[in-house]
């Protein structure tokens, strides 16, 4: 059970963290992050939810989310929190990008198809035994291995479950990558 849960996104892996020295002034740098952050180059759409010279909480959608989904539900989105304190002549950034919010109605749903997908498999293995192999038509008997091809309704919750966890490293590396190279620009 406990891989079941690694593998749609709900395992122990929490929020990314990281962070860096930028040789600049928090009031300025918090101005740049905003901007960059809203960058259509970054992939992401974002929502900033505070701006001040010590913090920046954001919530980030992948590019493809409409602006009335992110209405809708806007705690769906990454959470991204951003610290800045002054240190000598520069600022410290710390930062903690969280897009576990992004996969859950997703596990949810595919949750549920998982379980459907087993009850399928048990009834399978109930109704092939009990009517089609004691069946006296050969033809009926050799259904049996067609019948077997209901495991193919296991597979598109694992590639569905890669898909939505491929958004969330996307959001993860994107926003971390940005952050981290502000010290450079």
């Amino acid at each position: 059970l406990r891989s079941f849960g690694r593998t749609f996104g709900d395992g122990e892996r929490g929020p990314e963290r990281g962070s860096a020295t930028i040789p600049r002034p928090p009031e300025t740098l918090c101005k740049e992050i905003a901007e960059r952050l809203t960058e259509q180059s970054t992939g992401l759409s974002v929502r900033i939810l505070a701006c001040d010279a010590d913090v920046i909480r954001a919530r980030l959608y992948p590019l493809a989310s409409s602006d009335a989904a992110m209405a809708q539900r806007p705690d769906d989105g990454a959470a991204l929190d951003c610290r800045l304190a002054r240190e000598g002549e520069g600022t410290r950034l710390s930062w903690t990008v969280d897009a576990r919010p992004l996969n859950r109605l997703f596990r949810t749903a595919m949750k549920v198809v998982l379980g459907l997908g087993f009850l399928a498999l048990l009834a399978a293995g109930v109704i092939v035994p009990a009517v089609i192999i004691p069946s006296p038509e050969e033809a009926v008997r050799w259904q049996v291995v067609q019948t077997l091809q209901v495991i193919h309704f296991l597979w598109p919750p694992f590639l569905l479950s890669f898909v939505a966890n491929r958004r969330r490293a996307m959001v993860e590396a994107r926003t971390g990558d940005m952050l981290s190279n502000l010290r450079f620009l």
